[in-house]
C-alpha cells in the first residue's frame, strides 16, 4: 500500500512540477507576463477551416470592441471560405497575420488577452489551448469534448 501511495505522490509531484514555472524554463517557449498593454488583441491561432470558427472570433472581436488576430494557413480547399467569411472583415482592428512560426507564436500566447477558441466539431484535444494557459492567457471557448476539464 504504501508503494502505491509513494508511485502516486510522485506522479503527483511531476505534476505539479510540470505546471509550475519550472516547465517554462525548462522548456523556455513559454512566458508568461503579468501586465498586458490595456489594447491587447484577442486571437485566433489555427487552420482558416469554418470547423476551427475564425469567422466566430471575429465576431466576438466585433461585438466586443476588441482588436483580434488571426493567425494560420488557408489551404486551397478553404480558399472560399477565407475570401468570403473572413478577408471581407478585415480592417486595423481584425488582422489577418497568416502562418506563425514558434517565436510568433510565444508572443502571441504571452501578449494576448484572450485566446479564441470557437470549434465547430469535436475536436479530440487542441495544444494552443494549453500553450495560452501556460502563458497566464485567458482561453475562451465552447463547451466541446475536453474543454470543461481542460478550462
Amino acid at each position: 500500500m504504501n508503494e502505491i501511495i509513494s508511485k502516486n505522490c510522485e506522479r503527483l509531484f511531476i505534476f505539479k512540477y510540470l505546471l509550475t514555472d519550472n516547465f517554462r524554463n525548462i522548456y523556455g517557449k513559454y512566458h508568461f507576463k503579468e501586465q498586458l498593454s490595456p489594447d491587447a488583441p484577442l486571437v485566433f491561432l489555427g487552420r482558416i477551416d469554418p470547423i476551427k470558427g475564425a469567422h466566430i472570433a471575429i465576431h466576438v472581436a466585433q461585438q466586443t470592441g476588441n482588436s483580434l488576430i488571426i493567425a494560420g494557413n488557408v489551404i486551397p480547399q478553404f480558399q472560399d471560405y477565407f475570401d468570403q467569411s473572413i478577408k471581407t472583415h478585415l480592417s486595423a482592428n481584425i488582422r489577418y497575420i497568416g502562418p506563425v512560426d514558434n517565436a510568433q507564436e510565444n508572443e502571441l500566447f504571452s501578449n494576448s488577452k484572450a485566446f479564441i477558441f470557437p470549434l465547430q466539431w469535436q475536436e479530440p484535444f487542441g495544444i494552443p489551448v494549453i500553450e495560452f494557459m501556460a502563458c497566464g492567457t485567458s482561453v475562451l471557448a465552447f463547451s466541446y469534448n475536453f474543454m470543461p476539464e481542460l478550462i
